[in-house]
């Protein structure tokens, strides 16, 4: 399945069973939004999950022309450094 958007609960989604994986985000002005959390069921961590959902959220965030403030430990922390093609859109 596709992840998805829903702007009116501020998260993208990968549907998955039993439950999605989820970006949740914020905005917190100025074209700035937080990356505050990302979940991946239990079942589904160590594969493509995390990957899928974050690529799509940082795909999205890059079209919208938003700056991203990664405030989950996971993406600042493991997920962003190890990918430097998006250092353009961290909030400096």
């Amino acid at each position: 399945m596709d992840p998805y958007h829903e702007p009116e609960r501020q998260r993208f989604v990968l549907p998955l069973e039993p439950e999605p994986a989820i970006v949740d985000y914020c905005p917190v002005g100025g074209g700035v939004v937080s990356f505050d959390r990302v979940y991946v069921p239990p079942a589904h961590r160590g594969t493509a999950a995390s990957r899928t959902i974050l690529a799509f959220a940082f795909d999205h965030a890059r079209e919208a022309g938003w700056k991203i403030r990664p405030t989950c430990p996971y993406i600042a922390d493991r997920y962003v450094p190890r990918h430097p093609e998006l250092q353009d859109l961290i909030e400096k």
